[in-house]
């Protein structure tokens, strides 16, 4: 199976102020065989992706656990308190989002799962930037080819949103944001 990994925040998933998502997804879908768009959505409203699914006649997912799902993991608390600070208050609005080992391993494990129940060759799967490289380990773990496709570092993403960056320091890995 390939997957096309497209690693991007959520406000751009449903909003994509520009048009310049709703473009990239598009030559996606023109260029591939897509047979199933698989999204991390919960709580977004309807998502670019999603629209273009719909228009293309191709399965929409959502893989992410509900929150009833994640309560059920034991990874809901671990989740709500996710640190996100500013990276130096003093200077600036950036910011730091933290990767959870447990919490959002569990997570990207079952996108896995959710994915390889579906037969078929290719699919577009999008999801936050700060699970793109350990989910990519995990597919390719399960024998998927991946080909990353990080909006993060395209002009117009950085023009609107800032620069994203994964730090890994100590064991530790999260999403420095800089606008």
């Amino acid at each position: 199976m390939k997957i096309t990994l497209v690693g991007l925040n959520h406000e751009l998933q449903w909003k994509d102020p520009s048009g310049d998502l709703k473009r990239v997804l598009d030559q996606q879908f023109k260029s591939s065989n897509i047979g199933l768009v698989a999204e991390e959505a919960r709580g977004l409203p309807t998502t670019v992706a999603q629209r273009l699914a719909s228009q293309y006649d191709k399965p929409w997912m959502d893989i992410d656990l509900s929150s009833a799902d994640l309560k059920l993991a034991g990874i809901y608390d671990e989740l709500q308190n996710r640190r996100r600070e500013p990276i130096d208050p003093t200077e600036s609005p950036d910011h730091l989002l933290e990767y959870l080992p447990n919490a959002d391993g569990i997570r990207e494990t079952e996108w896995v799962r959710r994915i390889l129940t579906h037969r078929v060759d290719e699919v577009l799967c999008l999801c936050g930037f700060l699970h793109v490289g350990p989910f990519t380990q995990k597919l390719e773990e399960q024998g998927c080819g991946v080909e990353r496709l990080d909006v993060v570092n395209m002009a117009w993403f950085k023009q609107i949103y800032g620069a994203y960056r994964i730090v890994e320091k100590d064991g530790a890995r999260w999403c420095e944001i800089k606008h």
